[in-house]
């Protein structure tokens, strides 16, 4: 999208285009691992029941899986998880709209550059006009990550709902995502897909936020230290 020309600027819509990009890549590394982390939860869910654990834990629940399906059983829920990681869209998408506003904010109409001033020069002149010091990027970063991520999951938690549904279903009665929603939906209405949300969303911000933090600044100190 840039040409080869990294100093052209993408806009937010070709950010999003390249979150989806970025999330069907997750897709085929992540669905072995949240398909093995969903069958373990269910069962230790059920900890303490008469039923007996079918797992011994995490690498006995897929070699479980490769003997029973083949090692293409791994990426069982595969399309599932590509809906969901397509939501990356509105991550990505939301970043930069995010990160575009904060820095937006340290802009000051009566100047035209970016406004880090010393209070004391303020005062001197007589002006009325608040300066405010400059936000810093890794900061930018953090808090547009956060709030990335919250938008995000507002948007994909009912998919994500149907995907673990779907993928908990070692005996495949679901015959796709959409069957697993119709079945969801059946049985609790709306709120079905709502479960567990709050302290998800909660947990989003600085999780993800953080996330992007250490990717920001990772990026900055290569950069830095004259590594591509």
């Amino acid at each position: 999208m840039q040409g080869n020309d990294k100093n052209v600027k993408l806009s937010s819509l070709q950010h999003a285009i390249a979150g989806v990009g970025a999330g069907w890549a997750v897709a085929l590394v992540a669905t072995p691992v949240e398909l093995t982390k969903i069958r373990l939860q269910i069962q230790y869910a059920a900890y303490g029941s008469k039923e007996v654990q079918q797992y011994n834990g995490a690498i006995d629940c897929i070699r479980k899986i490769v003997k029973q399906n083949g090692i293409t059983g791994m990426w069982y829920g595969l399309p599932a998880t590509i809906m969901q990681r397509s939501f990356f869209f509105f991550l990505w998408g939301s970043y930069d709209v995010y990160s575009r506003w904060l820095r937006s904010l340290q802009r000051i109409p009566e100047f035209p550059y970016y406004a880090r001033q010393d209070s004391a020069h303020n005062k001197s002149s007589g002006s009325s006009v608040a300066i405010h010091d400059r936000m810093s990027e890794r900061a930018i970063s953090f808090i547009a990550g956060g709030l990335a991520a919250n938008t995000f999951w507002t948007l994909v938690y009912p998919v994500d709902v149907a995907k673990n549904k779907y993928m908990a279903s070692s005996e495949k009665k679901y015959k796709s995502i959409f069957d697993a929603a119709k079945t969801i939906f059946k049985a609790e209405g709306i709120r079905g897909f709502y479960r567990g949300f709050v302290p998800g969303f909660i947990r989003s911000f600085p999780t993800n936020g953080a996330a992007v933090f250490v990717w920001d600044t990772t990026m900055r100190f290569m950069v830095g230290h004259g590594h591509s």
